[in-house]
């Protein structure tokens, strides 16, 4: 959930261009599955969400991250035009402009992204959990009814 919510946040606050991007998939893959992954996550299936989560999220944003570095290099590559490079996105410019890619790139990894996955993590704790663990040894977890 943290990762979807990270991935529309961004892209409807950095890359969304009305005149150019408005298309349904758009809308679909950066709007509509995030109330769809929240509802069944927080209210049909009830999955808690756990602080050390937040690792995962982190690396899928690391991930990108480097993925982005990747594809510079996979463009220009094989003695490529330097002039052809095509940024996959236009406040990700690794090639043109490094200085102010880094820092961008720096707050989105470690402000933004623990931002939102605690959001989403005080979120989640507002949602009755369906399991309830016991303490005593010998008794089995229980399943609550919805």
């Amino acid at each position: 959930m943290p990762g979807e919510v990270l991935v529309a946040v961004l892209y409807w606050v950095l890359v969304h261009d009305p005149e150019t991007t408005a298309d349904f998939f758009n809308y679909l893959s950066h709007g509509a599955i995030v109330p769809l992954v929240a509802i069944d996550g927080w209210i049909v299936g009830r999955i808690p969400l756990r602080a050390p989560q937040g690792l995962f999220v982190f690396l899928y944003a690391a991930g990108y991250a480097i993925w982005t570095i990747i594809y510079m290099h996979i463009n220009t590559a094989e003695g490529g035009n330097d002039d052809d490079y095509e940024a996959l996105y236009d406040f990700i410019l690794w090639k043109d402009s490094p200085s102010t890619t880094a820092p961008v790139v720096l707050v989105l990894l470690f402000i933004i992204c623990p931002l939102l996955f605690m959001l989403c993590w005080a979120l989640s704790t507002l949602v009755p959990k369906r399991y309830h663990n016991y303490s005593s040894p010998g008794e089995k977890d229980v399943l609550l009814p919805p």
